[in-house]
């Protein structure tokens, strides 16, 4: 009984205070703020409006931390990578290429739809193109041929286009919980 109790208000608790992050939209940037918590708030806005650079600032050092990726050193790191692996150059540039072969930067993310050369997309494809684990090929790509703004634009395009497809409700959803969106859960 004493577990039921203990699991129930932990429960609870997270339900009353845990944070409300919405799942339907993308948050924007001017609203991001609101969902960080009120001592961190405190911290960056000192009296006025937090402003988007200082948000990012806090962001990427925040992920610097916790993620193991830490965007001051990503030119030595690179370096070091490509004398570690040379041999992966050529696979990033094949799999890169071939990312941005079938899937155009503002692309559909609902079933049916083709890829760039006429095929039919099928739900296992899309599924991958929306957890965008061919980015890391793009982002290689960008390094490679140096920090050509292309590959920039063609990830920030076909994220925009995924957001315009959850704010229109015009997306893949598969019940079993595995569509366009849950990766992002």
């Amino acid at each position: 009984m004493k577990l039921f109790k203990f699991i129930f208000l932990a429960l609870f608790s997270l339900s009353v205070f845990g944070q409300k992050i919405p799942s339907r939209k993308v948050i924007e940037v001017s609203e991001l703020s609101k969902y960080l918590k009120v001592e961190v708030q405190q911290e960056l806005s000192e009296n006025k409006k937090i402003s988007n650079s200082v948000l990012a600032n806090y962001f990427r050092d925040k992920m610097a931390e916790r993620y193991f990726f830490d965007y001051k050193n990503v030119a030595k790191r690179f370096t070091d990578y490509n004398l570690l692996y040379p041999e992966q150059k050529e696979n990033h540039f094949v799999r890169g290429n071939d990312h941005l072969d079938k899937f155009p930067a503002k692309t559909v993310w609902k079933l049916p739809f083709n890829y760039q050369d006429g095929e039919p997309v099928n739900a296992y494809a899309l599924r991958h193109l929306a957890r965008q684990h061919k980015m890391i090929d793009i982002a290689f790509l960008y390094f490679y041929e140096d920090k050509n703004q292309k590959y920039i634009n063609y990830f920030t395009d076909q994220l925009a286009s995924l957001n315009r497809a959850l704010s229109t409700n015009q997306y893949d959803k598969i019940e079993d919980g595995n569509g366009v969106y849950e990766a992002f859960r």
